[in-house]
């Protein structure tokens, strides 16, 4: 955020500005000499490759730990652990590929930039406001075992506010006409993760060969 605000108030001409292609470098060029512009380069390279690994050992660590539950397709392979390094490699190198092919998709599509952008905005608003919905269904359980963490009374103005305001900013963030594009994709991974849940994992979660224990076992 700071960052952006100096960007801003940095800018030597707005049209100029917004008429090219690279309006970061083109601040940058007019404050900076060349060499010192290439650095500066060299290191927004080398932050985006690094949050690139970093994203991708995130999401493997997270499908490891859903498909040692197994909850997810494959979960068989995903939860493997590698004898020596004691790494899932199998999960690291599937998101690698995964990350690898949405970075493509963002290079080959001029619109996917503003898309992607939009779908990751809403998304953990989506999560946020299940898991306290979730939360606001098994409160009393969750509550009710020794040693829990309990807001008490103001258990549910808490829970409320943030259902509001999560609804609020999922709205803000999927009515808007720039944000339907984004909108499509989060319907297009929300209708996926629909058909996997009602054809497989409804079978497996009653099965009782996926998820974790329920939660009334760990009170009892």
């Amino acid at each position: 955020m700071i960052a952006l605000i100096g960007f801003t108030i940095a800018i030597p001409d707005l049209k100029t500005v917004e008429s090219s292609s690279l309006p970061l470098l083109a601040i940058a060029g007019y404050w900076l000499p060349s060499w010192l512009v290439k650095v500066f380069v060299a290191f927004v390279i080398f932050s985006m490759f690094a949050i690139l690994v970093v994203g991708a050992g995130a999401q493997a660590r997270l499908a490891y730990s859903l498909s040692r539950d197994n909850m997810l397709p494959f979960s068989g392979s995903l939860r493997r652990v590698n004898p020596r390094t004691q790494t899932p490699i199998v999960a690291l190198l599937v998101f690698a590929v995964v990350d690898v092919a949405v970075t493509w998709y963002g290079y080959l599509q001029a619109s996917a930039f503003a898309t992607l952008v939009g779908a990751t905005a809403i998304i953990p608003y989506i999560i946020y406001f299940l898991i306290t919905a979730g939360y606001a269904y098994k409160r009393r359980t969750l509550d009710s075992i020794p040693g829990a963490f309990s807001l008490g009374r103001w258990a549910w103005p808490v829970i409320i506010f943030v259902l509001l305001y999560s609804a609020l900013i999922i709205f803000v963030l999927s009515v808007p006409g720039p944000f339907h594009a984004a909108d499509k994709v989060v319907g297009y991974g929300a209708g996926v993760a629909a058909v996997w849940y009602f054809a497989v994992l409804l079978w497996r979660l009653r099965r009782g060969t996926a998820g974790v224990k329920p939660v009334e076992e760990l009170v009892d």
